[in-house]
């Protein structure tokens, strides 16, 4: 009787999940997939006092939550400082020729969550464009490759790529606006601030060709520029 009684109640017990390494609790991958968002942009035209401000959301505060920032000016210096709630960022990429074209990166929690200030601090200039991007779920919060050219249209900034790394482009001083259609992979999102004879651009890519000498090809119509690169994965 009792080893029935045995039977009966092991019949009750759930048992675990079973994977090919033998009894063992199936493991469930958390974090889900990674992802990034082209959030709020700034476009300033004509003389800026030096302190810039707006509104941006940032999506949700984890502790792998990166913010980028790519900031250009024109007739100007470069920014002093830029943050986010308060919270400020670290410059991860200058340009060479022109010093005013930056990418900044925060990352964590600390900046908190949905709408908040983003404040560019710096010198007078003449045009401004600033773009937030958020992202998360990355395998690294650390930017993975960086490129920078100054040429004449079109330009051809090279850049180590494996698909599904995600690329951004920062642009400043071309003449009646910039086109990536002639890139490795169509654009995703694209922006272009024009003023008079100048326009300042930004772009950004979830790229599908894996290639050492991934292309973002930046055209307009006249003056050499400089582009500069990040990406992530």
């Amino acid at each position: 009787m009792l080893k029935y009684l045995l039977a009966a109640a092991l019949a009750l017990v759930p048992l675990p999940n079973v994977n090919a390494a033998g009894w063992l609790p199936l493991a469930k991958s958390a974090g889900g997939a990674p992802f990034y968002i082209k959030a709020s942009n700034l476009a300033i035209q004509a003389d800026g006092t030096g302190v810039s401000t707006f509104l941006s959301n940032i999506g949700t505060a984890t502790a792998t939550r990166v913010i980028l920032i790519g900031a250009i000016q024109t007739a100007g210096t470069p920014l002093t400082s830029v943050t986010v709630n308060s919270i400020t960022a670290t410059a991860i990429l200058t340009g060479t020729t022109h010093t005013e074209m930056q990418f900044f990166q925060i990352t964590g929690t600390s900046p908190g969550s949905g709408s908040q200030t983003v404040t560019l601090n710096g010198g007078a200039f003449l045009n401004q464009i600033a773009q937030v991007w958020y992202m998360d779920n990355l395998n690294s919060t650390t930017v993975k490759q960086t490129a920078k050219v100054n040429s004449n249209p079109p330009n051809t900034t090279n850049i180590n790529i494996t698909a599904g790394d995600f690329l951004f482009s920062i642009i400043g001083n071309g003449q009646t606006g910039f086109s990536w259609s002639s890139s490795t992979d169509p654009v995703a999102n694209s922006f272009t601030l024009s003023s008079g004879a100048t326009s300042l651009g930004n772009a950004d890519w979830t790229t599908a060709t894996t290639s050492a000498s991934w292309a973002a090809v930046a055209n307009w119509s006249a003056n050499s520029q400089e582009q500069l690169l990040v990406s992530f994965r």
